[in-house]
């Protein structure tokens, strides 16, 4: 199947669900793994029979990956892969299983390798089941997918269409598999700031889930929080907040999983009423979010750290110094503790403790955070450097203020190329 975009930008709720389209949790796991079954080839004189080595596999793989044993998922799926290049009549199964294995290297952020597997798989598949096959558009997806977090937007926009015009002939303009095409070519307009063409398809996307899923599916509040996100990175805040208002009075109607759907709506309008400078309400809304957070996806969620220093920020923005400087020590000793730390987070709150301390004139409180931030700082990739840009220019400004002017100079110099133009820009996904 084809893998949807995360839309949650630098918010780390969803879980990548190997197949459910915009998936934010792991509910319909079962569902997923027979879906997923549904859409191996098998050989002709073995519809009948018991299920093949191969099928045995790549359920086992798909069932592992659905648990979370992703090691496990990679042994298995290797093994199948090996089975069918061993028979030259399981040829469309090899396609299948590099198709599969797209899932996990999307998660693994192995995107070379999902890149080289999938265009094999489609090669293949073009080969034996021709240009305007379903399974083809799947694998054209899939490689559009990983164009895209590959940085080569051009490209995936180009296989975006492609596979929608397969799809909308064979199924028509209303099905769900073209709604999952039209919500990733959605997601890449958005992050390209592209409002009214990411409108546009997300408009699109919502009145098809309405026709085939009902007024009040769970994907409706993910189609309207979707919508609300978008608008929130063109920077359109009241807009959004009508978007997460929508969604939230959807989710009210979720009988299971709507708590788990409030979690990134609370989140963003925490984030758009900060932006219109009301903070007591996105004081209100980060709050929650941490607490719904905490309850839906445990203690020692990434998402929980995001809220504990999107609050601080507000207090701090509000004036309430104390409070702010405690929740901010308070994300840092979460991150810190959690069994995987993010080398990200542990800098973005470093700098943000640092800079507290900067406006405060703690200049020895200062230095030793700006000092903690640049140990992770240093060994993350390029585009995320840039996305913490400031952290050498305010240290560097700093050790000019103390009276460390070399070294001041030496920070600046050894980060110059982060400010750079670069093709990936803030476009890249995590």
């Amino acid at each position: 199947m084809e893998i949807s975009q995360d839309n949650m930008g630098k918010l780390p709720f969803t879980a990548g669900s190997i197949t459910v389209r915009r998936s934010m949790n792991s509910a319909l796991a079962a569902l997923v793994v027979a879906c997923l079954l549904s859409f191996l080839p098998v050989r002709a004189e073995e519809t009948a029979a018991e299920p093949s080595q191969w099928e045995k596999l790549e359920a086992s793989a798909e069932q592992a990956f659905v648990d979370e044993d992703y090691e496990k998922s990679r042994e298995l799926w290797m093994q199948a892969l090996k089975v069918a290049e061993s028979d030259p009549k399981q040829e469309l199964n090899v396609a299948t299983t590099l198709n599969q294995l797209n899932h996990l290297f999307v998660y693994t952020k192995e995107y070379e390798k999902a890149s080289t597997f999938l265009k094999r798989a489609l090669t293949i598949r073009k080969k034996l089941l021709g240009e305007n096959h379903i399974l083809t558009a799947e694998t054209i997806g899939n490689l559009a997918l990983i164009s895209h977090k590959l940085g080569h937007d051009h490209e995936a926009e180009d296989l975006y269409l492609e596979a929608l015009k397969i799809k909308e002939k064979l199924l028509g303009e209303s099905s769900l598999e073209s709604a999952t095409t039209l919500h990733n070519l959605a997601e890449l307009y958005s992050l390209h700031r592209d409002y009214p063409r990411a409108k546009e398809m997300y408009e699109k996307v919502l009145i098809i889930d309405r026709k085939k899923r009902g007024d009040h599916h769970v994907e409706i509040v993910r189609d309207l929080t979707s919508m609300g996100v978008n608008a929130y990175r063109c920077k359109r805040y009241k807009e959004a907040i009508d978007y997460f208002n929508q969604a939230e009075d959807e989710a009210s109607h979720q009988v299971r999983s709507y708590k788990i759907e409030l979690v990134p709506i609370y989140h963003y309008l925490g984030l758009s009423y900060g932006n219109l400078k009301q903070h007591q309400k996105a004081k209100e809304f980060h709050k929650l979010a941490h607490s719904l957070g905490t309850e839906v996806h445990g203690k020692h969620h990434p998402a929980n750290t995001i809220a504990l220093l999107n609050l601080a920020q507000v207090c701090d923005e509000m004036g309430e110094d104390k409070e702010a400087e405690s929740i901010y020590l308070k994300a840092l000793k979460h991150e810190q503790e959690r069994p995987k730390p993010s080398p990200y987070l542990i800098t973005e709150v470093n700098l943000e403790l640092a800079q507290y301390y900067h406006r405060h004139d703690l200049d020895d409180e200062a230095e030793r955070f700006y000092r903690e931030a640049l140990k992770t700082y240093e060994h993350l990739p390029d585009y995320k450097q840039r996305k913490l840009y400031e952290l050498p220019v305010a240290f560097s400004d700093l050790l000019t203020k103390v009276g460390k002017k070399d070294e001041a100079d030496e920070v600046s110099k050894r980060y110059l190329h982060l400010h750079s133009p670069h093709k990936l820009g803030h476009f890249r996904v995590d």
